[in-house]
């Protein structure tokens, strides 16, 4: 698992609603990428699922059925990894430039 210190937030949103977990910013663009020796283990900071991170909200597991179709916390963090966005780091930020 990912130092909670050091996590980003990466995010989506479907049908209104905003879902978001903490991963790390390295290995989820990894995951994201698609790389097989990434795992979402490696990736997320906390196996949990937020509807707003900062305030410590989690997302209702009747919001997670109906819009994911499941309430394990892993293969929603999948879908968000995959499908969502990634809040990227200064450093990958200077990267880019």
């Amino acid at each position: 698992m990912v130092d909670i210190d050091r996590a980003v937030i990466a995010k989506i949103h479907r049908s209104g609603k905003e879902f978001e977990i903490l991963v790390d910013c390295d290995k989820a663009l990894e995951f994201k990428a698609g790389k097989p020796s990434v795992t979402i283990d490696d990736a997320v900071a906390v196996v949990d699922i937020y509807k707003d991170v900062k305030k410590g909200e989690k997302a209702s597991e009747h919001d997670l059925k109906s819009l994911f179709n499941t309430t394990d916390a892993r293969e929603v963090s999948k879908i968000i990894l995959k499908e969502g966005v990634i809040q990227l780091t200064k450093e990958h930020l200077a990267k880019q430039r």
